[in-house]
């Protein structure tokens, strides 16, 4: 399998390992190991389970610079400095990812023949990401026509009120996902919400929206916030979450998503932002 890597340091700058640097081996691209926790019966065979998770990651990479043994080590090492984060990106043909991390050490022998460096990179969430997102998006208007277009003289509808508010989002990925949603009203919108049909969860607002508020919604682990947007300041939304509300996410497949609101639907326009996860490389 051929694969390209390239390292990208805690400054944004970017390594690809190639001929200059050559990656002759990395581990760690396989599925990570998971801790399932589990207690005896006591009185009968077998176990039960408490607890299943996955553990962080450590993808360790062996590199041998060429050209001049000095002046690539240094080059290196501007790279992969032991405490701060750096970035991985794997490509193969059939995947494109990124992972975060923190690099651990550095090892090698920079005064041997043919200098050869092991860097250890601990990744504390274990998945790999798509390096470019999906993008989807709703709207209570419809198009009403394309270019090129001939317009009559009794004109035309430039957009047209939609019912539908449906939108089927597939995550292609090997585990359940959170998911980045902007929602924008473009006139005055009460209580909005956001429905995961296929899940039967929804995520609801006890909160009324003027027009050109912008609100963004992120579901992923970690990162879990509501963001009001308006006139230019930001202001948090956590606490308006209606009860019974819970964290939209994204099931493996295919997920069917709408919307509503108790007035003001037709005027709201939401996007999602979607990256997959994934077990390996």
């Amino acid at each position: 399998m051929s694969v390209q890597i390239v390292i990208e340091n805690h400054l944004g700058q970017q390594l690809v390992l190639d001929d200059q640097y050559k990656c002759i081996d990395v581990s760690g691209l396989v599925p990570p190991t998971a801790t399932v926790n589990r207690a005896g019966y006591g009185s009968t065979d077998g176990s039960v389970v408490s607890s299943a998770y996955v553990r962080e990651r450590n993808i360790v990479l062996t590199v041998v610079p060429e050209g001049s043994a000095e002046d690539a080590r240094l080059a290196l090492w501007r790279y992969v400095k032991p405490k701060y984060k750096v970035r991985l990106y794997f490509q193969t043909n059939t995947r494109d990812v990124l992972i975060d991390g923190y690099v651990e050490d550095v090892e090698g022998n920079p005064y041997s023949q043919k200098a050869r460096y092991q860097i250890s990179v601990i990744c504390p969430q274990p998945y790999f990401v798509d390096r470019v997102p999906s993008y989807y998006s709703q709207s209570g208007v419809a198009g009403g026509f394309t270019f090129p277009v001939a317009i009559p003289s009794a004109g035309i509808a430039l957009g047209t009120l939609s019912s539908s508010h449906d939108l089927v989002i597939s995550n292609a990925g090997d585990e359940t996902v959170g998911v980045q949603i902007s929602l924008t009203a473009r006139d005055k919108v009460m209580y909005p919400v956001i429905y995961n049909r296929t899940a039967g969860t929804y995520l609801g607002l006890d909160y009324n929206l003027q027009a050109g508020d912008r609100i963004e919604i992120d579901t992923r682990s970690g990162t879990k916030r509501i963001s009001l947007y308006r006139d230019g300041e930001i202001s948090n939304l956590l606490h308006k979450m209606k009860r019974g509300s819970s964290w939209i996410t994204l099931g493996i497949g295919d997920n069917l998503l709408s919307y509503g609101s108790s007035y003001g639907a037709e005027s709201m326009e939401v996007q999602y932002t979607v990256s997959a996860y994934y077990e390996g490389v």
